[in-house]
């Protein structure tokens, strides 16, 4: 009896658990905490745009550090863009040679002398460059002319000779009416201090150890009384080669009457001087005499051309020196 009043009990008591379970109590969790790290969204962080290269439009002034092309070198203009400081070059080309240009004595070369860089070089007659002038004669001098009208022009032409006169007649050169130009050298009452002359003073020594003289004279006018035509200063002395007298006759240095000048004609004339000062002189091609200067030619010297006082006027033309 009472072993089954224990186990009413027990029933009880298990219904009542059961009962009070139903009517809701908070259920106990038994998932297992979530370790992990949870899942955030940051925003974009914020970058400068990439860079773009500077076009320097309307940009590029000049800096003023400019060279200017020469013959020899390339010039430039330097320009700098005031927005990023880039530096342009802008590269100019050399510029020609400015070339003289002197035949040979047998006229089969050209000896071209550059006014600028003073560059020479040596062509033939097609117009090549030839490296190899061996025995090949140039003059030293050779004046066009139709190209220059005053001393200065004359001078600038020819390195070591310089050309000068007595007086001043202003533009030298003088044109005809048949369009030839030579120089005027008027003398006597027709020059401004009555002593016309014109001289090539060569100041280099160009001339020493010899050379050869070619030149044509005329006349307006014979002068009145014996007149040098053509002397030769060495070592400060002079040396009449050539003169001429009112009647136009030429004479040599030993006052030998070796022609008789054109009326209102050229006459040609050439004058070979050696080394040791010793010369010989052909008019219009024929062979007149010799004669000496008595001083070998190893220093500077001068020709001159008309040095007189008597009144007369004279004219020169295809004044070549050789060597």
């Amino acid at each position: 009896m009472k072993l089954t009043k224990l186990l009413t009990i027990a029933l009880v008591l298990v219904m009542l658990v059961s009962a009070f379970a139903a009517c809701g109590g908070d259920p106990v969790d038994t998932t297992p905490p979530d370790t992990t790290d949870p899942v955030t969204t940051e925003p974009p962080v914020e970058t400068d745009p990439p860079e773009t290269e500077c076009t320097h439009r309307n940009a590029l002034r000049k800096t003023g550090m400019d060279k200017d092309p020469t013959c020899t070198e390339e010039g430039y203009i330097e320009r700098k863009c005031t927005n990023c400081g880039y530096i342009d070059i802008e590269v100019i080309e050399k510029i020609p040679h400015t070339y003289n240009e002197i035949k040979s004595v047998d006229g089969k070369y050209s000896k071209k002398t550059c006014s600028l860089c003073k560059e020479m070089i040596y062509t033939d007659e097609a117009g090549n460059i030839v490296t190899d002038v061996t025995g090949v004669a140039f003059p030293i001098f050779s004046v066009d002319f139709t190209a220059v009208s005053t001393l200065a022009e004359v001078s600038a032409l020819f390195d070591g000779f310089k050309a000068v006169e007595a007086g001043t007649f202003g533009n030298i050169v003088t044109t005809n009416p048949n369009g030839e130009r030579y120089i005027n050298v008027p003398t006597g009452d027709y020059g401004v201090n009555k002593n016309g002359r014109f001289e090539l003073t060569d100041e280099n020594k160009a001339l020493a150890g010899g050379f050869v003289l070619k030149f044509d004279a005329q006349y307006a006018d014979f002068p009145k009384d014996r007149t040098p035509l053509l002397t030769w200063i060495v070592d400060g002395q002079n040396y009449v080669m050539l003169s001429v007298d009112a009647k136009g006759d030429i004479y040599n240095s030993a006052n030998e009457k070796v022609a008789t000048s054109k009326d209102k004609g050229w006459d040609s004339f050439e004058i070979v001087v050696k080394a040791d000062g010793t010369y010989t002189i052909t008019v219009n091609g024929t062979a007149v005499g010799a004669g000496t200067t008595a001083s070998a030619v190893s220093t500077s010297s001068a020709l001159k051309f008309f040095d007189n006082s008597s009144e007369f006027e004279g004219y020169l033309d295809n004044i070549v020196i050789c060597k």
